[in-house]
């Protein structure tokens, strides 16, 4: 598996234990996920 694809599997991963946690939550961590990829 490539790094890319390695690197979305793993977020979904995390974004699937965040939204367990809370929608508001879920969306901070999605955010600062996102920002540290596209950085």
């Amino acid at each position: 598996m490539d790094q890319i694809r390695l690197s979305i599997f793993l977020l979904q991963a995390k974004l699937d234990y965040a939204q367990k946690k809370g929608a508001f939550r879920s969306e901070y961590f999605y955010n600062k996920e996102w920002n540290k990829i596209n950085w």
